[in-house]
């Protein structure tokens, strides 16, 4: 299995990959195959719907968005489909995320056995990303209105530059922008309120 991002160099046929010296009748001939990921599309790794091309799915989301889409589908066609392959597929995944997993404090068994372990793994992952996202999202919804806001404010007191404006869309801590939008109404120096946001 290759995933990695150059085009697959590498010869089929093993006495090609031996050194010569070795005399020819010592070698084994025979050909492998390479799957090489990259030649998937996520759409014919769910049609293939086995444990290597789940592995492979998984592996290449590149996005926490992605990822989670990939995990639901997946944990669903484990689940109904391949029984037999959820021990394997589960130990893989706490291999793979385990830093995702401790992080938003999911209590996974160790020992597989139970047929819902990774469905209710990845549905609880999938809910509580999911939860962090849109928290995340409204949180830079009103950071983002905020900005806007007090840009507005201040280019109608003072006058801003562009290179103004940019600075006042980088601040991210929102207890700033609420001092400077005080000090629009306050005060009286376009620095001053500046001086605010760092």
């Amino acid at each position: 299995m290759y995933n990695g991002s150059r085009d697959w160099n590498v010869p089929l046929k093993l006495e090609d990959l031996i050194e010569p010296y070795i005399p020819l009748r010592y070698i084994p001939h025979f050909e492998y195959l390479p799957i090489i990921e990259n030649n998937y599309s996520d759409e014919t790794l769910f049609e293939i719907n086995n444990l290597v091309s789940t592995i492979m799915l998984i592996e290449n989301s590149r996005d926490e968005e992605k990822l989670l889409e990939h995990v639901k589908r997946v944990a669903e066609c484990v689940r109904k489909e391949h029984i037999e392959d959820i021990r394997l597929f589960s130990k893989w995944f706490l291999r793979m995320f385990p830093n995702v997993l401790t992080k938003n404090n999911f209590d996974v068994p160790d020992k597989g056995g139970s047929r819902k372990m990774l469905a209710e793994t990845a549905q609880k992952l999938t809910d509580k990303l999911l939860k962090q996202g849109l928290e995340q999202g409204l949180r830079q919804g009103e950071l983002s209105e905020k900005h806007e806001v007090l840009i507005r404010l201040v280019d109608l007191k003072f006058g801003l530059s562009e290179d103004e404006k940019i600075r006042i869309r980088k601040v991210q801590e929102p207890w700033r922008l609420d001092s400077a939008l005080d000090a629009v109404v306050t005060g009286e120096d376009k620095k001053e309120l500046l001086e605010k946001l760092s």
